[in-house]
C-alpha cells in the first residue's frame, strides 16, 4: 500500500511516535521501507542478515568519521557484564542522557527529519539532572562536541557562501519548498547540507506524485521520478563507502519505494546500529518486520556487532561505545515491533524492564504510552485507562495513540470523557 505524501512528509513516515498496530483497534502499521548492508563479525565472517547489499560491499567501509555517531557517553563497566532483563539494557546517566538528546535533536533538526527530533525533545522532557538546572554549560559542551563528531557541519569549516545556501535552503524545506531547497545544496559538502539536498529531492518527488494521482484519479499507475536518480547516487555512495547514517536512512526510503525490501531492511539495521538516535529509522525498520524471524534477524545482527564491539574493547581499552543490543532505544524498538506481531508478553517484559531500570523511561510519555497500549490490549482495560489519563494531564494535546484511549473509552462506557 503507497504512503501519502502528506505521511512522508514528516521524515518519511507516518507522524505517530508509535510503531505498532493496536491489536483491537486496528492496524496502525507503516508503508515506507528500507534497507541495509553486510558486515563482519568478531570472527571476520560475513553476518548473515537473510539479505544481500546492493554492491555486496560493506555499508561501513569508509563511512565519514566526522558524521554524528553514537558513543558520546561512557559505558558504565559495572553494567555491561550483567545478566537480567534490567542489566540488560543500557541507558546512559541523567546529565549524560540529557547533553546527548541536546546533540541529537540538533542533528535531526539540522536536517530536517521533525518527527526524530520532536520524539526527541519529547524525550527530554523526562530528564531531571542533578546540580545546575540550567543548559548554558551543557550547550557549551555541545559545540564542542559536535565540532568532533559532525565537523561537516560546523559552519567554521566550510565557506561562507555553503553556509549561506544551507541556511536558506533549511528554511525553504520547513516551508515545504522542497524543489527550491534542492537548487541550492547541489554543490554541498557538508553532512546535514547532502542529506538535506537529497531528501529534499525525495520529497518533492512524492509531492509531485501525489498532485498527479490526484489528477489522473486512479486510472494509471504513478510514480517518483525521483527514486531513480538517487538511487544511482546512493548506490555510487555506498560502494564506496561514502555513506553517513542519515544517507543509509534516505537510501533504505528509497529502496523500499522501489520494493527492494530486503535490501532496505540492511540498510536501515545499519542506519540504526550508526546513530541510534534517529527513530524515524527505528520506525521504518519495524515496518519492515512482518514478522517474528525478521526481528529476531535483526536482534542477532546488533548483537554480533556487539561481539565485534567488545574484541574491539579488549585490543583497545579505552574505546567506550555503547553496546547497541542493549541500548535502550533498540529495546523500544523491539517492544514497538513486538506488539504490532502481537506478541503482546514479551512485548510487556520489556517495557516493565525499561521503566525499571531508569527513572526517565518510567517517566517518558513514549514509554508509558506503549506499556498502555499492551494493557489494553491484554484487556487490562482499567490499568490503560489510567494511564492514559496521566499522559493527558502531562499533556492534554498529545495526539498520539488516541485513537486507542478513545477505544478505551469506548469499551468502558466512559461517554463523559469522550464527549
Amino acid at each position: 500500500m503507497s504512503q501519502s505524501f502528506s505521511d512522508l512528509s514528516l521524515d518519511g513516515l507516518n507522524s505517530s511516535s508509535s510503531l505498532h498496530a493496536s491489536a483491537l483497534v486496528g492496524d496502525g502499521s507503516f508503508s515506507v521501507d528500507e534497507e541495509m548492508e553486510g558486515i563482519s563479525g568478531a570472527d571476520g565472517s560475513s553476518l548473515d542478515f537473510g539479505f544481500r547489499s546492493p554492491q555486496g560491499t560493506p555499508a561501513h567501509k569508509n563511512n565519514q568519521e566526522n558524521a554524528p555517531r553514537r558513543g558520546f557517553f561512557v559505558v558504565d563497566e559495572n553494567e555491561a557484564g550483567k545478566e537480567g532483563s534490567e542489566q540488560d539494557i543500557f541507558v546512559p546517566s541523567a546529565n549524560s542522557f540529557q547533553s546527548e538528546l541536546i546533540s541529537a535533536f540538533q542533528h535531526l533538526s539540522d536536517r530536517g527529519l521533525r518527527h526524530s527530533a520532536k520524539w526527541i525533545a519529547e524525550l527530554l522532557q523526562s530528564v531531571e539532572t542533578t546540580g545546575s538546572d540550567s543548559y548554558g554549560d551543557l550547550i557549551g559542551d555541545l559545540d564542542v562536541r559536535l565540532k568532533m563528531v559532525d565537523q561537516r557541519s560546523d559552519m567554521t569549516k566550510y565557506p561562507a557562501k555553503e553556509t549561506r545556501d544551507y541556511l536558506l535552503a533549511k528554511s525553504l524545506f520547513d516551508l515545504k519548498e522542497y524543489q527550491r531547497c534542492s537548487s541550492y545544496l547541489q554543490n554541498a559538502t557538508s553532512s546535514r547540507s547532502r542529506f538535506l539536498y537529497r531528501y529534499s529531492r525525495f520529497l518533492s518527488g512524492e509531492k509531485r506524485k501525489e498532485e498527479e494521482q490526484f489528477e489522473v484519479q486512479g486510472q494509471t499507475t504513478v510514480e517518483n521520478q525521483e527514486l531513480q536518480p538517487l538511487k544511482e547516487e546512493l548506490e555510487k555512495m555506498h560502494s564506496e563507502g561514502d555513506l553517513d547514517p542519515f544517507e543509509m536512512y534516505l537510501y533504505g526510503l528509497v529502496l523500499k519505494e522501489l520494493d527492494q525490501h530486503n535490501e532496505s531492511r540492511q540498510l536501515l539495521a545499519e542506519s540504526c546500529s550508526q546513530y541510534p538516535w534517529n527513530w524515524s529509522a527505528w520506525t521504518a525498520l519495524s515496518s519492515l518486520c512482518l514478522e517474528i524471524s525478521h526481528l529476531s534477524a535483526v536482534t542477532r545482527h546488533f548483537k554480533q556487532l556487539d561481539l565485534a564491539l567488545e574484541e574491539k574493547r579488549k585490543r583497545s581499552p579505552s574505546s567506550k561505545i555503547a553496546p547497541i543490543s542493549s541500548f535502550f532505544i533498540t529495546k523500544i524498538f523491539e517492544a514497538s515491533t513486538m506488539i504490532s506481531l502481537y506478541h503482546n508478553d514479551m512485548a510487556t517484559e520489556i517495557l516493565r524492564a525499561l521503566m525499571n531500570k531508569s527513572k526517565v523511561l518510567a517517566d517518558s510519555m513514549t514509554v508509558t504510552s506503549l506499556y498502555s497500549n499492551c494493557l489494553y490490549n491484554s484487556r487490562q482495560l482499567a490499568e490503560a485507562e489510567e494511564i492514559f489519563e496521566q499522559i493527558r494531564k502531562r499533556d492534554p494535546f498529545r495526539l498520539d495513540d488516541l485513537d486507542v484511549y478513545s477505544n478505551i473509552l469506548y469499551v468502558n462506557e466512559n461517554r463523559g470523557k469522550l464527549s
